[in-house]
Parts: C-alpha cells; structure tokens; sequence
C-alpha cells in the first residue's frame, strides 16, 4: 500500500525526484501515524470520529501525563498499518504546549521504523 508523499508541513511533497508516492509499507504507516496524532477529535468534518481527543480529555488545568499517554498509545496501536510498537514515550513540556511523542513500531509487512512527533496544544 502506497501514499501521497506528505512533506513536514503535511502538503503533498512534489520536490523530490522519486515521485509523489511513498516508498514503503513502513513510510506509508509512519506517515500515517502522523497525520493521525495530529488530528484533533473531531476535527475533520468528513469523519468526525476520527483523532486523538486532544481538547475533550488531554488538555486542562491539570493535565494527568498517564492518562493523555494511554489516550495517545491507543491511537497508535489503533492504527491498522502497525503490527506493534515496540517503544513509546511521551513528555509534555507546558511551557511551549508541545506535547512530544517518540515511538519505534513495526509495520504489518515486518518493516520497522521510528519517529518524533511533535503536537502543539
């Protein structure tokens, strides 16, 4: 299964010369776990039943780290291009309203990758 080739700033990447596809089932889920933990809860009018409840569950007065992670790691493990994860971490920095997630996780045709997402609140 291949994909549009999204840039960092999630347009479609017409620059480079590969193509406009991604190369792999690996980049494919990567990127799909991106767009997916930076999709707000019933942000996308299409389906307003898809991504992370960022505003009804993880932001507040006191943010409970725990809990945001295990809404956050659902999302991952939900995602039907992932097979497992085998690392995961999140870190919240209050300061800048950046919530951090590292993970490391295996595609469903065994390829692994990595990667750094970072969700401004």
């Amino acid at each position: 299964m291949r994909d549009l080739r999204l840039n960092n700033d999630g347009d479609v990447d017409i620059t480079d010369a590969r193509g406009w596809l991604t190369d792999s089932l690996g980049d494919t889920a990567r990127q799909s776990l991106q767009i997916a933990l930076k999709t707000f809860y019933g942000e996308w009018k299409l389906d307003n039943t898809i991504g992370v409840p960022y505003l009804q569950s993880i932001l507040g007065q006191k943010t409970n780290l725990a809990h945001s992670s295990n809404l956050i790691r659902a999302s991952v493990y939900g995602e039907k291009l992932i097979r497992s994860v085998t690392e995961f971490r999140t870190f919240l920095d209050n300061r800048t309203r950046t919530l951090t997630v590292t993970f490391k996780a295996v595609a469903i045709d065994g390829s692994s990758f990595d990667d750094k997402i970072e969700i401004i609140l």
